[in-house]
């Protein structure tokens, strides 16, 4: 009967991890890929999800909260934000950085 309750359970928890949203794309900034190591976080439901780009100046992270979220790079010592949406299966969101009077903006592609 134990096992038979644990099988439940774990019948029940595997749904949750499965339906988290994978959220990834690609970030250039002024036309160029960025380099290896810029940071990338996700704020969704009072929660926050990092990772980093790799050395093709991509980034991937798993948002298991589904609705509207904010994207955050921080590159050049400043950070620029912008509202994307999580949702049940993955989600491409290709970016670019850009130079507007001495600070970034950061906009899908």
């Amino acid at each position: 009967m134990k096992g038979m309750l644990t099988l439940f359970l774990v019948a029940m928890v595997l749904p949750l991890s499965v339906s988290a949203g994978e959220i990834y794309g690609s970030i250039t900034a002024d036309g160029r890929t960025v380099k290896e190591g810029v940071g990338v976080e996700v704020a969704s439901g009072g929660k926050t999800y990092s990772t980093k780009t790799d050395s093709s100046g991509s980034y991937r992270v798993f948002v298991p909260e589904k609705g509207n979220c904010a994207l955050a790079v921080h590159y050049g010592g400043q950070s620029a934000t912008v509202g994307i949406h999580s949702y049940e299966t993955s989600a491409r969101y290709d970016l670019a950085l850009e130079m507007k009077e001495g600070k970034y903006s950061l906009r899908i592609k």
